[in-house]
């Protein structure tokens, strides 16, 4: 229904053209991109006269656009660490798998167990002191899995794990923490629906939570960016650098500090992003306990976790 007339592009209705918003919760759209002017030029326009039509526009960059290179590791200056958690993969893991929390797609009983896996098919085996996440094949390209650990971790932290992919240009691995249900007691109560690793449910689900993808690739390209989400939503609050794919096979250590609004993301000793949440732009700030869980994608198919440890911060008392 639009048409060009007199170089201009015109159609039904007023204001901008919407495009994006393909995903929605709760009036929430993600990614919405507003057309507000839009022309037709007869031949195409050189870089200088594109500088010119751009200038007279005042663009205001998108949430997350840009990011700083660091040459620093996370600060962690104003704190002590004390260890609270520390994952033993020396013998087999105390694990339920998601379908067993389930009748169909109906949650019917509480985890008891350490870890909860969720993915179709996925495997967590410990091997010679390490554990190995391995995706299903037989689930092509839905074969993700998430492993939660089922402490409930402060919200203040520092997590500290790492990895080894079976290739370092192929896969995508996200931490989720703080992850908790604003409406109940876990993010595995009996009224939310089954996750089986479907991104959906847990960026624009019941449960709130953030997450970092400190890698990230798709066996052809490396994206070279680290992103921050805020969920519920999957708002990106910032993005910084993929300090691990393309820089071999490891292990890559990635350490994550949350600390009130403050989320700092490292990837082998140096920052790959910080965010400061004001509890404004994006919702209230999580400050709750939480779970954390790593998630990995399909085209990961095996990754070998080496460590996972979580401190809690503690005012330092250097002077």
């Amino acid at each position: 229904h639009w048409k060009a007339q007199d170089g201009k592009l015109s159609g039904p209705g007023t204001g901008p053209i919407n495009l994006g918003g393909i995903i929605k919760y709760e009036g929430k759209v993600i990614t919405p991109i507003a057309i507000a002017d839009a022309k037709v030029f007869a031949e195409p326009l050189t870089a200088e006269q594109v500088r010119q039509i751009a200038s007279q526009y005042a663009l205001q960059p998108l949430g997350g656009e840009g990011r700083t290179v660091y040459e620093k590791p996370i600060d962690l200056e104003d704190y002590d660490l004390e260890l609270i958690y520390e994952a033993d993969f020396s013998q087999p893991l105390d694990l339920t798998r998601e379908e067993a929390l389930l009748d169909g797609d109906k949650r019917v009983r509480l985890p008891q167990t350490e870890w909860v896996l969720e993915g179709p098919g996925a495997k967590a085996e410990t091997s010679n002191g390490a554990l190995e996440l391995q995706n299903d094949p037989a689930a092509g390209a839905a074969g993700h899995l998430v492993l939660w650990n089922t402490r409930e971790f402060p919200s203040d932290f520092l997590l500290e794990y790492s990895f080894t992919p079976q290739n370092d240009h192929s896969g995508l691995g996200i931490a989720f923490f703080g992850a908790h249900n604003p409406a109940g007691d876990t993010i595995f109560d009996l009224n939310l629906p089954a996750r089986h690793a479907d991104f959906r449910p847990y960026i624009m689900g019941e449960i709130n939570s953030y997450h970092v993808s400190p890698w990230a690739a798709d066996d052809k390209n490396l994206r070279r960016t680290a992103n921050m989400r805020k969920n519920s939503g999957f708002s990106l609050v910032a993005v910084g650098n993929d300090l691990i794919g393309g820089a071999g096979p490891g292990p890559h250590t990635v350490r994550i500090l949350k600390s009130g609004g403050n989320v700092q993301l490292e990837s082998n000793g140096v920052l790959a992003l910080e965010f400061q949440d004001d509890g404004v732009a994006y919702g209230p700030v999580h400050n709750k306990p939480g779970l954390i869980g790593l998630r990995f994608m399909a085209h990961t198919e095996k990754v070998t976790i080496h460590s996972l440890k979580a401190y809690a911060l503690l005012p330092s008392k250097t002077e």
